[in-house]
């Protein structure tokens, strides 16, 4: 992810302002900017597959919803520096846009929508009865409205955000967690060819068996690093990389 910015953020901005003063500079600066933004597409679907164990392993549900929900306040003006901002606007006190949003509101809607479905399906499977049509249609309902909301409001990943997560919830209950990747990789590959390289995060959910590793850092480590690395890269970008 890290990496993946690096290009969104810094790279392909100046690319902008090279492409015709200097072309030797901007035909390596695409080079680059090929092979990092490539890398970048192995990070969301490996964000996606956690969040859905997170989902089933978490001791409250409510106060990870509500975890997502605030970074993805705190994250937008860092989102938004880090992408759109230009300086201009930031004279004129414009310090965010609604024309995108960060990929926390992309989470955050995803988990909702396999909330609400987790606690639509039956706890035990006893066959086919009338109730599970009702049951059906309305997760159904949550999954139609979940993309609604997330391309209205213009969440990074948008609708396909929402589907991978929906799938890959619906993959795990089958016990088949071999499988979930490609579920999850389905609707981001719709939405862009190139996330058809996560292929590779293969190699790292197929070593997963259920169990919690040994690291050491806090969680909060792993939501704070969104913001501030974003924060980060968007002041680099408006000192050295836009024209004043």
């Amino acid at each position: 992810m890290m990496i993946d910015h690096i290009g969104a953020s810094l790279i392909e901005w100046k690319m902008v302002y090279t492409r015709t003063t200097d072309p030797e500079l901007y035909a390596v600066l695409r080079q680059v900017d090929f092979v990092i933004r490539r890398i970048g597409r192995i990070a969301f679907p490996l964000f996606i597959f956690l969040l859905i164990e997170g989902f089933f392993y978490t001791r409250s549900r409510r106060k990870y919803f509500g975890r997502m929900l605030l970074f993805a306040l705190l994250s937008e003006f860092p989102f938004d520096l880090a992408f759109f901002l230009r300086p201009s606007e930031i004279h004129k006190n414009v310090w965010w846009r609604l024309d995108h949003q960060n990929v926390f509101f992309t989470l955050a809607i995803g988990f909702l929508v396999i909330w609400i479905m987790e606690t639509l399906r039956p706890k035990e499977w006893k066959g086919f009865t009338w109730d599970l049509i009702p049951r059906v249609l309305l997760a159904a309902a949550s999954v139609w409205a979940g993309i609604r909301l997330a391309k209205w409001m213009h969440t990074d990943y948008s609708w396909a955000g929402v589907s991978a997560i929906s799938l890959g919830y619906l993959i795990r209950l089958t016990g088949h967690r071999e499988l979930e990747l490609f579920g999850i990789l389905g609707p981001l590959i719709k939405l862009n060819s190139m996330e058809s390289i996560a292929v590779l995060d293969f190699a790292l959910t197929s070593r997963y068996f259920g169990f919690k590793g040994e690291s050491r850092m806090s969680k909060w480590f792993f939501y704070l690093f969104y913001p501030v690395h974003l924060l980060i890269y968007g002041v680099i970008r408006l000192l050295f990389i836009l024209p004043l």
